[in-house]
This record gives structure tokens, sequence and C-alpha cells, in this order.
């Protein structure tokens, strides 16, 4: 690893007004940047993944916002520590 950076769980972060989701971003952080992050910017609920070296792969999740929040949720509470493994490699998580 190197020297300066920090390896950390997850950072959610999600709005609900009136039982309705609005808007939300959740991110996997790890080493001084994003290695995934869920959000809805461009209008759409997306996945953007990130390698250490800062390319980025945006993939469309087709979802409403609701769904995209839950599924968001559950990917990177269950899957974080693969996928900080995975960018510490620097492949894609």
């Amino acid at each position: 690893m190197v020297p300066g950076t920090m390896v950390r769980r997850p950072h959610n972060v999600g709005l609900i007004i009136s039982t309705r989701v609005i808007t939300f971003a959740l991110c996997g952080l790890f080493v001084n940047m994003s290695g995934h992050r869920y959000d809805c910017a461009h209008d759409y609920a997306h996945k953007d993944c990130y390698n250490a070296k800062g390319k980025c792969r945006k993939i469309n999740l087709y979802l409403d916002y609701e769904n995209a929040l839950t599924l968001a949720d559950d990917d990177i509470n269950e899957n974080w520590e693969i996928y900080r493994e995975k960018f510490l490699r620097g492949d894609f998580p």
C-alpha cells in the first residue's frame, strides 16, 4: 500500500423525502479516491467504477432511484472488501 493512503469502509449517503428517493450517492472509498460510486447524476441511476489509475467505467443500472439505492447499499455492504482488493491490484472493482 502507498504510504499516506487510507483504506476504509464504505460511505453511504442518501436523501429520501416523503418515502421517495429524489437523489443518492453511495461510495466505496479506497486509497484516496472512490473505487466505485453509485449515483443518479446525469438524471439516471448508474455505477461508476474506477481503477487505481483513475480510469472510469460507467454502468447504467436501468432502475428507478429507489431500487438503485437498495441495490447500491446491498452491493457495497456485501462486496466492499472484494472491491477494495481488486482496486488495490489495479483492477476495476
